[in-house]
């Protein structure tokens, strides 16, 4: 069962004031951060911060389990996105920072 606490955020690669945000990868790079190669040298995205595609938006999906196992880094990814005043969607989206 899902609670609050536990709900996943989507931060959309889109300001609060309407523009794409630029550059137009941030949220692969981002998402590099907590990615890993497999044996074949390819870029493995970690299950609690994941890129994504939403109606033709770039967007970083963000698991509500990285703010229990990684605070720290939960919020520092939510900083960015206040300090970039990108669209986020979830329960979490106003969680100070730690």
């Amino acid at each position: 069962m899902s609670t609050e606490e536990d709900a996943d955020v989507i931060i959309q690669g889109i300001t609060e004031s309407g523009r794409r945000f630029r550059p137009s990868d941030w949220a692969e790079r981002l998402a590099g951060n907590f990615a890993h190669f497999d044996w074949d040298r390819r870029v493995v995205y970690s299950d609690e911060v994941t890129p994504a595609t939403r109606d033709g938006v770039m967007c970083l999906v963000v698991l509500g389990s990285l703010a229990r196992n990684n605070p720290s880094a939960y919020a520092e990814v939510l900083d960015f996105a206040r300090n970039n005043k990108l669209v986020c969607i979830g329960a979490q989206a106003d969680t100070p920072s730690v």
